[in-house]
């Protein structure tokens, strides 16, 4: 077995105002001065401001958080928003198993305590001889938007004369405002803030949990136009109404139902005692969106097919 030794990290914490550190786009104010705050003034005639109100006020230098914690036997230690951690193991991997449940339990407390949440940053890793851990780092070399204006000007031409027969119905909006936000996670899961490229990362908001949010947004869509029962008469039959194949919905359909029932997505699990946890993939959160999307077009053709003469 190899020796004992101690692995350092270091992680930036922020919001930094929580710290009484600057952060941008806030005015920083210590809540014993919470009642000595002044707003700017607004010209009411021009709505300008014409005069600033309260500034930040940071924490003075001797007032800093320096806190030492004892959790789970490593050793935390706060530095205004950075936090060392010290963790004994035989090997990083041992090491990361102990600091990996105390860092997330005292993160989500500090979320919870401060009503705020709470992100960090990996910075650094090092051994007992100070020898840096390489770090997985995330280089983003460019997005792409792809147009074709002449789809667009087809694809707003239709909306116009089916505005009112077809999108305004009650489903289609609901599954509409649905797949609007699945898309909006979307934007999110391309951010490289949640991405998971260590395992520093355990907290709710982070690229696994990200897709299991985006995966049910999706999922409800589908859930709006066939039913969210399994067992439901509308779930067995409208499908075919949209002239979906049997074999198309055992296919496609099914297996969606089945990672929403019995994978981390709508419930909350005891994942932690399983070996290998139900994680959302990126295979089954593309697979739901573009089911959802089909799902849509198929109802949206349905009722201008039907238009006043059906039930939904």
């Amino acid at each position: 077995m190899k020796e004992l030794t101690t692995f350092d990290f270091v992680f930036l914490v922020e919001p930094a105002g929580i710290f009484g550190i600057e952060e941008a786009g806030k005015t920083i104010i210590s809540a014993e001065e919470g009642d000595q705050i002044v707003s700017p003034i607004l010209d009411s005639r021009t709505m300008n401001i014409v005069s600033w109100g309260t500034q930040s006020r940071l924490r003075a230098l001797d007032k800093k958080l320096d806190l030492p914690l004892n959790i789970d036997g490593a050793i935390f230690r706060f530095s205004d928003n950075f936090l060392f951690v010290s963790v004994p193991g035989h090997s990083l991997e041992e090491a990361e198993s102990k600091l990996i449940p105390a860092l997330k339990r005292l993160i989500l407390y500090l979320s919870f305590s401060q009503n705020t949440f709470i992100r960090y940053t990996l910075v650094q890793a090092t051994n007992v001889v100070g020898e840096r851990i390489p770090i997985p780092k995330l280089v983003k070399l460019g997005s792409l938007r792809f147009y074709n204006l002449d789809n667009l000007r087809k694809q707003l031409s239709e909306f116009e004369s089916a505005s009112k027969t077809v999108y305004s119905e009650n489903r289609i909006s609901k599954a509409l405002e649905y797949f609007g936000k699945g898309l909006l996670f979307c934007e999110l899961l391309e951010d490289s803030r949640y991405s998971i490229l260590n395992p520093f990362d355990p907290l709710s908001l982070s690229e696994t949990s990200l897709r299991a949010e985006t995966f049910l947004n999706f999922w409800k869509v589908i859930a709006i136009i066939l039913g969210e029962k399994m067992e439901g008469k509308r779930f067995q039959s409208f499908y075919k109404k949209l002239g979906m194949s049997n074999e198309e919905f055992r296919q496609n359909i099914l297996p969606l139902y089945k990672v929403r029932n019995d994978y981390d997505v709508a419930h909350s699990k005891r994942q932690a005692t399983l070996a290998t946890p139900n994680v959302v993939t990126r295979e089954h959160l593309t697979a739901c969106q573009k089911e959802a999307k089909n799902l849509i077009e198929r109802y949206a053709h349905y009722l201008s097919k039907n238009k006043g003469t059906l039930k939904t």
